[in-house]
């Protein structure tokens, strides 16, 4: 079991960084959340989009086995990559947002 300390809400990334669950880039300028953990000898710092720390809140919460590899998951999900409908629905609110903001 791991141990989770040292939440962090970050609302501009002062360099690039690359996310831990969709290993898509956190830009300068956009907002993420990191963690450091504790998993017997392993320990390290993760960093998320915020999205996909909310993605991974509820995988976690779901049950299932909590390891995974960067980019196995798309962008605020926890589907796996190439499988998600949650994407579709993602990319239709973006599409929304960005009409929105045209206007």
């Amino acid at each position: 079991m791991a141990d989770i300390f040292h939440v962090s809400s970050v609302k501009n990334s002062r360099k690039l960084r690359q996310c831990d669950w969709c290993y898509e880039p956190i830009r300068i300028g956009e907002p993420y959340e990191a963690y450091t953990f504790r998993d017997g000898t392993d320990f390290g710092r993760t960093t998320l989009h915020r999205e996909c720390y909310a993605a991974s809140e509820h995988f976690a919460a779901s049950g299932r086995f909590f390891r995974w590899s960067p980019g196995v998951f798309a962008r605020g999900c926890c589907c796996e990559s190439g499988h998600c409908e949650c994407r579709k629905e993602a990319e239709a609110r973006l599409s929304i947002e960005t009409a929105w903001k045209a206007e």
